[in-house]
């Protein structure tokens, strides 16, 4: 076993050069790489486009843009300084 390293040890000595640049190379390949890397943001499609719920999400989108968080809520009766607090008054996104 002793021999197997030391044999090791010398190969790795004897073509140091050769390691280094192979290294060094295959650096530069995955740092090039990985600067062509583009993030999605677009959802995969997953639900048919008949679904209830992808088609409110798209009418989202199409209302609100595609950027940033939005959260909204509707109200169903005028909301004064008195009735603020009072979430009777919130109907959910969508429901009519």
């Amino acid at each position: 076993m002793n021999k197997t390293w030391n044999w090791i040890g010398v190969q790795i000595l004897n073509f140091k050069i050769a390691i280094l640049a192979t290294l060094f190379l295959a650096t530069i390949w995955l740092a090039y790489t990985a600067s062509q890397i583009q993030l999605s943001y677009e959802l995969a499609k997953i639900l048919p486009q008949s679904n209830e719920q992808f088609q409110l999400y798209e009418s989202f989108k199409k209302k609100y843009g595609e950027d940033g968080n939005v959260i909204g809520f509707q109200a169903s009766a005028s909301v004064t300084g008195s009735n603020v607090w009072d979430t009777s008054l919130i109907s959910t996104f969508g429901s009519s």
